[in-house]
């Protein structure tokens, strides 16, 4: 009589994955050799490229309306910069700082609460010399204190404003 040949499962699975595998294997290598045969000419380029004579050319010379940075005044280059760069700035220095270097907030703080103490006055004035955009201008509001702040950077003042309103 005539029987079927069965080929069991197992059997047939094993040899799809030994197909694919081989496949996978095959792909692999190819993929090895290209990347290999790039690198080699990457190389090539590379070596092209240092052997080439490099030519320095001096940097131009400021025309009139580009002023050499030695002969602009230094507080005019800050207001420049503070006033050019001023969100910069301000999205890098940590939300957590009221006051820097810390030292000299507590030294600072200690004077007020001093000062207010011998006058009776629950709040005092404080001047925010180059208050930048605001941070102890705030700080010292919350405070209960009355604060001016002056900086040089008209930008830096705007940003205060938003900060420190009661400033």
């Amino acid at each position: 009589p005539d029987e079927e040949v069965k080929i069991e499962p197992d059997v047939e699975e094993k040899a799809e994955e030994e197909a694919v595998e081989e496949i996978v294997k095959e792909k692999v290598e190819e993929i090895v050799e290209e990347k290999v045969e790039e690198k080699e000419e990457v190389a090539e380029v590379q070596e092209e490229l240092e052997q080439l004579p490099i030519k320095e050319e001096p940097a131009p010379a400021p025309t009139r309306k580009e002023k050499n940075p030695s002969t602009i005044n230094p507080i005019s280059q800050t207001k420049r910069f503070y006033n050019t760069h001023a969100q910069e700035f301000i999205d890098n220095i940590s939300p957590r700082l009221a006051l820097t270097p810390t030292t000299h907030r507590s030294t600072f703080l200690t004077h007020i609460h001093t000062q207010q103490q011998t006058s009776n006055d629950t709040s005092s004035t404080v001047i925010d010399l180059g208050c930048g955009f605001g941070r102890d201008a705030l700080h010292f509001t919350s405070l209960g204190n009355h604060v001016l702040g002056i900086d040089f950077s008209t930008e830096m003042l705007n940003h205060a404003k938003k900060l420190a309103p009661k400033a």
